[in-house]
């Protein structure tokens, strides 16, 4: 009996935790599935015309069967990331995958052209929620430093190779097998990505207990999907139609109430905020810090230094990307022209008032633009009461916040 009862004592035991898959391994499943997403936008370009003869589809039709695929991918896409954040990112992983593999399916077994623009409308919805959690899984398998910044890498020429082999992959299943296996041959290669994810990935979230933008979303990809239609109208109808204008218009209109929305919403799908700084709407980093630095002597710069690919938002993670690529191109322009680059720690910047020096007791969203001192009353533009301070802490003169070198000034002029 004592056998019997020692094995059913270990039975009894609970199981120690499951083991972390190696790194590779769930990097390349993220890989995998990014592949996937990006051949799909342009596999389907060899096949049309064996589309048309098959299913007697239209010039206009044609043109559908990429932008319904293009147009859920890219409306839906903030939505995807949102959805990771809040519920996992390997829960969304594979539910993308899921959609995505589904819809190749139908799409390839499409007997008529409805049906199959019908697909390629899943297909590019399920590419939306699974593209954001591809680069998530692989920076929170992957710790910081240089080993992320190669999976990062390899992400990336992943995605650039998936839509480089769309042409040559698409050809050779048309050639050899038939224009439906340039969606068919998702169906395998995504049913072993779905079985290997379920088994190795583990789920990761950063949910803050917001909600979800669903009204932006639908308003966003509402609003391309008929500028969409009213630009594919000029071929035939020309700029001045009414079936050209009718569609643009609406479109228009649905892209300001998604503006609108998102100016509201305690969660937008893209805070309207980022549009405000002037990094984010130059686009062009190197360019503006070159002005910068030799517009002045000396730069302070905030020691910003991200720490946010696996655990904070998608929204987050752009913000962040790009003031810490602005700050990267400000240090190397300064040292290149020879000026005074000083570093500020980036703590409080925001919330320290540059009059008195007193912080604030509240939390400051983004949307929030003035800064309101409740010690000393001043009131004063939230940029450049935070420029003042940085300089302050620089050891710069203040003024040269206002972009001007003060009378008499001992100090450099500074930014």
């Amino acid at each position: 009996m004592t056998p019997m009862l020692d094995a059913a004592e270990v039975a009894r035991r609970p199981r120690g935790p499951r083991s972390a898959p190696p790194a590779w391994l769930v990097v390349a499943l993220a890989c995998a599935g990014q592949f996937l997403v990006v051949l799909d936008v342009s596999v389907v370009n060899v096949a049309l015309p064996s589309m048309r003869a098959d299913l007697g589809m239209s010039e206009s039709g044609l043109q559908w069967v990429v932008n319904a695929y293009a147009i859920a991918f890219a409306g839906f896409m903030l939505l995807g990331g949102r959805a990771g954040d809040l519920y996992g990112r390997k829960r969304m992983f594979l539910v993308g995958l899921g959609l995505f593999t589904a819809a190749s399916l139908a799409g390839g077994l499409a007997q008529g052209d409805a049906q199959l623009l019908i697909a390629r409308a899943v297909q590019g919805l399920g590419a939306a929620v699974l593209a954001p959690a591809t680069l998530t899984i692989v920076t929170s398998a992957v710790p910081e430093g240089a080993a992320r910044a190669r999976a990062i890498a390899t992400w990336t020429a992943v995605g650039a190779g998936g839509g480089a082999a769309g042409g040559f992959v698409g050809g050779l299943l048309v050639d050899t097998l038939s224009w439906r296996w340039v969606l068919l041959i998702n169906v395998p290669v995504g049913s072993l990505v779905l079985l290997g994810s379920l088994l190795w990935l583990t789920e990761s979230r950063s949910g803050d207990g917001r909600r979800l933008d669903l009204p932006g979303a639908v308003l966003v990809t509402g609003g391309l999907a008929v500028l969409a239609y009213g630009i594919s109208q000029t071929e035939a109808e020309g700029w001045t139609a009414a079936a050209t204008l009718l569609p643009l218009a609406a479109g228009l209109a649905l892209v300001g109430g998604f503006l609108l929305v998102e100016s509201r919403t305690a969660a937008p799908l893209m805070p309207l905020g980022l549009l405000r700084v002037r990094a984010v709407a130059s686009a062009n980093a190197p360019r503006w810090a070159k002005k910068v630095v030799l517009d002045h002597d000396a730069v302070a710069v905030e020691d910003f230094r991200p720490k946010f690919l696996a655990r904070t938002t998608m929204a987050r993670k752009a913000a962040d990307a790009t003031i810490g690529a602005t700050k990267a191109a400000l240090i190397e322009m300064g040292r290149k022209h020879g000026r005074d680059i000083r570093l500020v720690h980036p703590a409080h910047t925001t919330m320290d008032c540059a009059h008195c020096d007193a912080r604030a007791k509240h939390a400051m969203p983004l949307g929030e633009r003035t800064y309101t001192c409740t010690a000393c009353g001043n009131v004063s533009p939230r940029d450049k009461n935070s420029a003042r301070v940085m300089l302050v802490r620089a050891g710069l003169d203040p003024a040269g916040a206002d972009g001007a070198r003060p009378p008499g000034a001992l100090l450099q002029e500074a930014a």
